[in-house]
C-alpha cells in the first residue's frame, strides 16, 4: 500500500518493457500470484492487448478472472509440466498451494541457459524434482512481511523474532544452492525499505528482518557460497559483478523518497 519499495529501484525500468510489448510479435509475461507486488492491476493495463500472460493454474480462478477482464490472452501453467514457447525454449512452473496462500517459482530453459526463479516462493522441498542443470539460480534473501515490526511486542522480543526469521531463511538459500549446484546465485526480491517510514526499518538487521546483501554475502562466503552475482535493476550479467550493494543511508533514501513523491 505504498510503503514498501525496491531497492535499488527498478521502476526506470517499465516504460522500455512497455514499448518492448508492442514492438515484439510473441511478448509473454509471467504472473506468480495475486500478491500486489506481483500482480499490479495499473501496470499491466499498459501493455499491448497481444501480450499473452502466464499463470499457474491455480485452484482458486481470482488470477485467471482479473487477467481476462483486462482484455489478455491467459495461459495456464500446470505444476511441473514444461510449456513450449518455441522450439528452443520452455518454461516449468513449480506451484504451491497452502490453504488460501499461493505462489509459483519458474524454470525457464533455453538453448543456451537455464534459469531457475524461485522469487519468494517457497518451494524448498520440491527442487530434490528439478532435474536440469541450473545455470542461473535467484531466491529471496531478505524478509517480506510486517511481522514482528508492525506488532505490538517489546524491542526485545521483535530483535529474537527478527533474528530467527533471517536465520531460518537463510539457512533455506544456503541449503538450495548447494543442492541445485547452480554456476551463479543472483540474489532476488529486495531488500525493501521503506522511504515513508522509519529509516532503521531500511538500514538491515538489527531490529527487522529485512537484511541486506552485505549480510548476505558474507554468510554465503562463510558458507563457502562463493558464485554470487550482484546485479542491480537493469543491469546486463557479468562475472565481474561481485561486490554486494550496500544499505542505504539517510541521504539515499531522502534521495529515493524525492524521486517517487
Amino acid at each position: 500500500f505504498g510503503s514498501w519499495y525496491q531497492y535499488p529501484p527498478n521502476h526506470h525500468l517499465l516504460d522500455s518493457l512497455v514499448k518492448e510489448s508492442f514492438d515484439t510479435k510473441d511478448f509473454f509475461i509471467f504472473v506468480s500470484h495475486e500478491h500486489q507486488d506481483h500482480f499490479d492491476v495499473e501496470t499491466l493495463k499498459l501493455f499491448s492487448k497481444n501480450t499473452k500472460i502466464l499463470i499457474p493454474n491455480y485452484s482458486n480462478r481470482f488470477l485467471k478472472k482479473e487477467i481476462k477482464r483486462l482484455g489478455f490472452e491467459c495461459i495456464f501453467l500446470e505444476h511441473f509440466e514444461k510449456y513450449k514457447i518455441s522450439n528452443t525454449f520452455y518454461v516449468m512452473p513449480i506451484l504451491s498451494e497452502v490453504g488460501v496462500n499461493t505462489d509459483c517459482a519458474i524454470l525457464i530453459k533455453t538453448r543456451k541457459f537455464c534459469f531457475f526463479n524461485q522469487n519468494d516462493c517457497k518451494v524448498f522441498e520440491l527442487i530434490d524434482r528439478i532435474e536440469e542443470k541450473i545455470n542461473f539460480y535467484s531466491v529471496q534473501f531478505s524478509g517480506a512481511t510486517t511481522h514482528p515490526n508492525r506488532f505490538i511486542l517489546n524491542k526485545k522480543k521483535i530483535k529474537s523474532i527478527s533474528a530467527e526469521k533471517v536465520d531460518n531463511k537463510l539457512k533455506n538459500v544456503i541449503s538450495a544452492i548447494k543442492k541445485l549446484k547452480p554456476d551463479y546465485y543472483l540474489p532476488a526480491a529486495g531488500p525493501a525499505i521503506f522511504p515513508f517510514l522509519k529509516s532503521s526499518l531500511s538500514y538491515g538487521r538489527g531490529d527487522n528482518i529485512f537484511i541486506h546483501q552485505k549480510e548476505l554475502n558474507d554468510i554465503l562466503i562463510k558458507n563457502g557460497i562463493t558464485n554470487t552475482i550482484y546485479m542491480r535493476p537493469g543491469e546486463e550479467f557479468s562475472e565481474n559483478l561481485k561486490i554486494p550493494i550496500l544499505p542505504p543511508n539517510k541521504e539515499d533514501l531522502n534521495n529515493y523518497r524525492n524521486s517517487i513523491s
